[in-house]
């Protein structure tokens, strides 16, 4: 069942006028479309603040209606919306670039300046930008992971786009920009690849977890494909069809930015349904096992329930754009059917991702597939508790561990840290060690990860 509003509504029109396209990613184009647009809106509960930022990844063969959906209706229709946001001097940009280096991606959510035409004088004019919310769309996901392991300057963009989703990234130095930091961010992500993501997965994608933040959906071509009519691709009205469609959802989107709603709540009820859901959640992950992919499937669970309560909240906003009630309001509550929805649409994306697992160990092509040893973990552990004050930076561990740079020291430390064993000391806890734990770390800059035994 899709939810109804907004995303019921895009969905079919995908559905009805690209007869090649999946239904499920149509779902999912809708969803994070709608989910790019709704960074006005949190949830807050007692551990804090959570966005409705959803991440999804959909992997096909090429030829499979992957890219038409989001070329031919999402950007357009985030560009619609984009363009007619008010600008009071400030030009907001929800459109996120999808290709950059890490400094390039800091410098764009900060405020800073753009040249851009101006239609009315005729002239370019130098503007202030901002661009820390909205949605980030990447067609051939593949050239960015590529770029990540091949590349050097590419090699902070795993934890980058980790803490993206997280909503806020940390103190970021450079010698041409120096100290620069995004306080505060709010971005969904729509992806599209092929099956070649298979040969450029290792575990670290799920261990150091990008990998765990996204929602999979994986296809093949339908046994029997959608018999199609000239009235399928051909028509008069086709042109001004298309641009009233955009116009329409860019419309509703836009009435929904321009609204009151600010807060998602939930009833008592529904709060009890999400519990018994991340209850379960934690007794399925403790009937794994501490071996091979079942590592890479706990890290991978450990977000399903943060996930069905930010689509839960997506869902609750689907319903609210056709609701002038809810609209005026500053807080929208979800009810028991967003949530049992978003509840069967994280295990329908639990399963996509065990049948990518499935799918990346039939890969021939090279790549690794190191199971988890005890001993290597239980070896990590022992490093750190040999030095003063049990805690390390990275680069001790690092150099201690042996492993030089090889993938399998940032595999281990994942799998510390998806199984808690071990935690990364936040930047203000670092800022309150005192001065013999400061000196056992060596040279601290803002960049350095400090990790602790969490037992």
């Amino acid at each position: 069942m899709i939810p109804s509003g907004f995303i019921e509504n895009l969905t079919k029109v995908l559905i009805d006028r690209l007869p090649g396209v999946n239904p499920s990613y149509a779902r999912m184009c809708a969803e994070i479309l709608l989910a790019g647009c709704s960074f006005k809106i949190s949830h807050y509960n007692r551990i804090g603040r959570m966005g409705l930022g959803l991440w999804g990844l959909v992997i096909t063969r090429s030829g499979e209606w992957k890219t038409v959906p989001i070329r031919n209706y999402i950007i357009p229709i985030l560009r619609s919306v984009e363009s007619r946001l008010p600008s009071h001097g400030l030009v907001k940009r929800i459109a996120v670039p999808s290709r950059f280096s890490p400094e390039g991606l800091i410098e764009f959510m900060n405020l800073h300046k753009e040249t851009r035409y101006n239609e009315e004088t005729g002239e370019e004019e130098e503007m202030l930008c901002i661009c820390n919310e909205g949605l980030m769309v990447r067609d051939e996901f593949t050239g960015m992971m590529r770029g990540v392991k091949t590349k050097d300057w590419m090699s902070d963009v795993s934890e980058l786009l980790s803490e993206v989703y997280d909503m806020s990234v940390q103190p970021y130095y450079t010698k041409k920009d120096k100290l620069q930091d995004v306080p505060y961010c709010n971005v969904s992500f729509l992806m599209a690849t092929t099956p070649y993501f298979y040969s450029l997965l290792d575990e670290t994608f799920f261990t150091q977890g990008l990998g765990n933040r996204m929602d999979y959906i994986l296809f093949e071509p339908p046994k029997e494909p959608r018999k199609v009519t000239p009235d399928d691709f051909f028509g008069i009205e086709d042109r001004s069809e298309v641009s009233r469609i955009i116009k329409s959802f860019a419309d509703d989107l836009l009435k929904l930015l321009n609204s009151n709603i600010r807060f998602v709540g939930i009833d008592p009820e529904v709060a009890e349904l999400w519990t018994d859901y991340r209850n379960d959640i934690e007794r399925r992950k403790r009937q794994l096992s501490g071996h091979g992919l079942d590592v890479l499937k706990w890290a991978y669970m450990s977000r399903q329930a943060e996930k069905a309560l930010r689509r839960a909240g997506v869902y609750c906003v689907s319903r609210a754009i056709y609701s002038p009630l809810m609209l005026r309001s500053d807080t929208i509550v979800v009810n028991e059917q967003d949530m049992r929805l978003a509840i069967e649409r994280q295990e329908e994306h639990y399963r996509h991702f065990e049948q990518l697992l499935r799918e990346w160990m039939k890969s021939p092509e090279p790549r690794s597939r190191k199971s988890t040893d005890v001993a290597d973990l239980e070896r990590m552990i022992a490093i750190i508790e040999d030095r003063p004050h049990k805690m390390i930076t990275n680069q001790q561990w690092l150099k201690e561990s042996g492993y030089g740079f090889q993938n399998k020291f940032y595999y281990l430390k994942g799998v510390l840290l998806a199984r808690g064993d071990v935690r990364e000391l936040t930047p203000e806890e670092i800022g309150r060690l005192n001065k013999d734990q400061l000196e056992s770390l060596g040279k601290i800059t803002p960049k350095t990860k400090v990790y602790v035994l969490n037992r």
